[in-house]
């Protein structure tokens, strides 16, 4: 029988044998013990990198979407710019490998089961909440943290400017005055920072166990 094909988004499941290692602490991941599956891309192909939960929230970063270019890695809809988002990514040697986009109110559902898997989730203190104005960190809080967000629309900080510091350090962001997005509209799902960036050297991890 075939293997299934890997997961696009990262999951959060009990591990099924000894043989995966974590991409964080390069630890091995014990059976039995939970674990995250980041979807990635090797020699042209998707693979899952295996992370432990803590290691994995380790590796989010919340920031301000620099241009409108991005979507949602859940919804598929659009991410304006000075939007706060959320990123959830695998690193390697400080550099980002992969990672996958998600609008504030979509990681919701993947943050609470971080924290079911064990993992040290507290949005406050996500990388990068110190750097975004109030009203967007106040957004975040509420949206990743699980609130009902209906009827309402994430703010959008205008005369955010990205610097960047060096190869595979997180863009420092300048702020403006936060205004309310018009809401997401559908778009490639190929965002900037990249998306699907390339899982770097290494053989990956196993995907085919059962």
């Amino acid at each position: 029988a075939h293997a299934p094909a890997p997961p696009k988004l990262p999951t959060v499941g009990v591990a099924p044998t000894e043989r995966s290692r974590c991409q964080g602490c390069l630890e091995a991941i014990s059976k039995g013990d939970q674990r995250v599956g980041m979807p990635d891309r090797h020699c042209g192909i998707t693979v899952t990198r295996w992370l432990h939960p803590a290691c994995f929230v380790r590796n989010i970063l919340v920031d301000l979407a620099p241009t409108a270019r991005a979507s949602c890695a859940v919804t598929g809809m659009g991410i304006a710019k000075g939007e706060p988002r959320v990123l959830f990514r695998t690193l390697g040697e400080g550099v980002t490998k992969s990672q996958k986009i998600y609008k504030a109110t979509s990681a919701a559902g993947l943050l609470s089961e971080l924290r079911a898997a064990g993992a040290p989730v507290d949005v406050s203190s996500l990388p990068g909440m110190n750097n975004l104005p109030d009203e967007a960190r106040r957004w975040v809080k509420e949206a990743a943290g699980g609130a009902d967000m209906a009827g309402r629309t994430p703010p959008v900080v205008e005369g955010v400017k990205v610097a960047r510091k060096g190869k595979g350090s997180p863009p420092v962001q300048a702020v403006g005055t936060p205004r309310e997005s018009a809401g997401g509209t559908a778009v490639s799902s190929v965002a900037e920072h990249g998306e699907e960036l390339s899982g770097g050297e290494g053989a990956p991890n196993e995907t085919k166990e059962k």
